[in-house]
């Protein structure tokens, strides 16, 4: 699915959505290609994946900032060939940090890093 809501995969396996309106606007529905997310106790580690090539689009943009800014979540993007991630951006309080390497390896060691530290901040108190 792209532009405008419109279903553009060549499976037709999403929604179109282009119908929808926003009041006079050209707001319209964003896709969120492969989008992957996992709560533990109330944190939410929230991954967007995009081929080497492919452009965050405006949209995807503005809502992956923004929801970078709710609390006890984690934004980042994963820029590879599927399942091969190469690059990654870290989106944290609306902002979108630099680009950095990233391996398979690396990116296990992040979960890792972020599932600990869900785990402690959810820890009941004794």
């Amino acid at each position: 699915m792209s532009g405008n809501g419109r279903q553009m995969c060549p499976c037709q396996c999403h929604w179109d959505l282009s119908w929808l309106n926003f009041g006079s606007t050209r707001i319209a529905v964003t896709d969120v290609d492969g989008m992957f997310c996992v709560e533990r106790r109330g944190n939410f580690l929230f991954i967007e994946t995009k081929c080497l090539d492919e452009p965050l689009t405006q949209g995807q943009g503005i809502m992956l900032r923004e929801l970078s800014k709710i609390p006890k979540m984690t934004v980042v993007v994963l820029y590879g060939e599927k399942g091969w991630p190469r690059y990654i951006k870290r989106i944290e309080m609306g902002e979108l940090l630099p680009t950095e390497d990233t391996s398979r390896v690396e990116f296990q060691r992040r979960v890792d890093d972020w599932y600990r530290r869900a785990n402690a901040l959810s820890a009941p108190v004794t």
